[in-house]
């Protein structure tokens, strides 16, 4: 069978030992079986991403991770500061302003980046904002952002800092979605979304009653 090399942002290609468990006969999912399964996959994921907190896994696209953290971070009318460098990262501008946030887009050219010293500005000029959505690899232009820097930035603030990791599994300053690019795995499968901070935790508990994708409220199911 001839077996398709695939150079682009996603998908990727998944390994074949895992193409084969789909072979497998299902599991019901109230079982002790499936149970392990899941702590199994949450563990790993804990490892991956270097974190002890939990890791929710959502069966959804990245955007649905991102969906998910503007949902539980933020309510309508804040104000939101975005950095804007490329097609995935627009997203966060769209998601906010079709749920009701006042979005302040920091932009740049294609192939260009946008600066901490920009973000900074943006939050100067925009008291009272509430958390900035970021993106640390824009695959649809190639370039990556500090996210480090970025995260000291909102801290500096005092805002919450939310970064999509669009197939880089492994940044470790702040509360981030990544997508099933990052570990090898069928797309819309396996969309891990961990808060890094008890601030995140927090602000999730206020505004989950807004959402299906409640980050609290499937938290203790494993």
């Amino acid at each position: 069978m001839r077996t398709p090399k695939l150079f682009t942002p996603g998908p990727t290609a998944v390994p074949a030992e895992i193409l084969e468990t789909q072979a497998r006969p299902l599991i019901h999912h109230r079982t002790e079986e499936f149970r392990e399964a899941l702590i199994g996959a949450t563990r790993g994921l804990q490892y991956i991403l270097r974190t002890e907190g939990p890791v929710p896994i959502l069966t959804a696209s990245g955007s649905g991770a991102m969906e998910a953290a503007v949902l539980n971070l933020t309510k309508p009318g804040d104000t939101v500061i975005v950095t804007e460098v490329g097609k995935f990262s627009e997203r966060w501008r769209e998601i906010g302003e079709t749920f009701g946030m006042k979005v302040v887009s920091v932009k740049c050219e294609p192939g260009e980046i946008v600066t901490p010293a920009e973000v900074d500005k943006a939050f100067d000029q925009n008291k009272g904002a509430t958390a900035l959505f970021c993106t640390h690899s824009e695959t649809s232009t190639g370039v990556l952002l500090d996210v480090k820097e970025m995260a000291k930035v909102a801290h500096a603030h005092n805002v919450r800092a939310c970064c999509v990791a669009a197939g880089r599994g492994g940044i470790r300053h702040a509360p981030y979605s990544s997508t099933s690019n990052a570990v090898g795995v069928y797309p819309r499968l396996a969309a891990r979304y961990p808060f890094r901070s008890g601030r995140a935790w927090s602000a999730a508990h206020q505004h989950n009653q807004r959402s299906l994708r409640s980050i609290p409220a499937i938290r203790g199911l494993v």
